[in-house]
């Protein structure tokens, strides 16, 4: 399929590649909320921390131990009237981080299904409606959803991370608001986690599609891989790409195809045949490591828990 950047045609890619990078990216995700359990800590510490009325009994650190172990949780090593709030800011914030890997792939999915690229399209039920009146209209709902939930997850950010310089030992400006972002967070990623599932188990895939926008560019999304022959046959590189740019551009003045203005170019016919430039100009011939990638990182994460 086609690589883009800047939302323009660059060079080929492979789904699998693409969905390789979505992959490693989440599994880092979860790795780090895995180690987030680290920052889950209680206190009973008294009103500033001290222990002052626990020490009148002689329980000091004592009872905030049997307390916490029967919580489930680690005591803090020290707090004040409340344990620091770095703590959920850290983890929020990785919660965040997670939700926009999705989102990422949420965002792809509805660029990809747009009509005039057509290469993926969420799955669409039977009596499944896009449109009230466009009864045409076939809408990646799920993906929208998910990139209008993440919106809102990453507006928790900016209080929680308010909340992390509390004045004194405390007061209750990170109260109220943390008991909103805290339910809110969680139950919100859940949910944009359940449809990305629901959207990747059902996603359709339309390699024809792909195979037709690879030619939409008539051929010169593998300009580069002409022009790294060029220079292996001993043109300069600057050269090279002149070549390369001003042939591109003859492309789309003229309508035609690279290859046929290449074979025009004197200097691009010293250097290549005819049959090394069918070669080179296969697509299945310029995807780099595209399928050992994406093979490495299957089994990076296959085994993770």
């Amino acid at each position: 399929m086609v690589g883009r950047t800047h939302g323009q045609h660059a060079i080929p890619i492979t789904l699998g590649f693409k969905f390789a990078n979505y992959t490693d990216k989440i599994g880092e995700n979860l790795k780090r909320l895995k180690e987030n359990e680290n920052y889950i800590l209680g206190k009973f510490s008294g009103a500033v921390g001290v222990y002052a009325a626990q020490q009148i009994y002689g329980l000091g650190e004592k009872l905030e131990q049997k307390i916490m172990k029967k919580c489930g949780i680690k005591a803090a090593d020290i707090s004040t009237q409340v344990v620091a709030r770095e703590n959920l800011a850290r983890i929020i914030s990785d919660l965040v981080i997670f939700a926009c890997s999705v989102e990422q792939i949420a965002k792809e999915i509805r660029n990809l299904q747009r009509p005039e690229i057509a290469e993926v399209s969420e799955g669409f039920g039977a009596k499944q409606v896009g449109s009230s009146t466009m009864a045409q209209k076939r809408n990646p709902i799920d993906s929208e959803n998910i990139c209008s939930n993440v919106r809102v997850l990453r507006s928790c950010l900016y209080p929680i991370f308010e909340n992390i310089a509390l004045e004194h030992e405390r007061d209750l400006t990170n109260s109220a608001n943390e008991r909103s972002i805290l339910p809110t967070a969680f139950i919100l990623m859940d949910d944009i986690l359940i449809r990305m599932n629901k959207v990747l188990k059902n996603l359709i895939v339309f390699p024809e599609n792909m195979r037709k926008n690879c030619e939409l560019t008539k051929g010169t999304i593998l300009a580069e891989a002409v022009l790294t022959e060029l220079v292996k046959k001993g043109i300069g590189r600057q050269e090279a790409h002149e070549i390369l740019r001003k042939s591109s551009l003859k492309v789309f003045s003229e309508n035609c195809n690279l290859k046929e203005i290449l074979l025009q170019n004197k200097k691009v016919i010293e250097c290549l045949t005819k049959n090394e430039l069918d070669k080179i100009m296969d697509y299945q011939n310029y995807i780099g490591l595209s399928v050992e990638k994406t093979n490495k990182i299957i089994n990076k994460w296959k085994h993770f828990k």
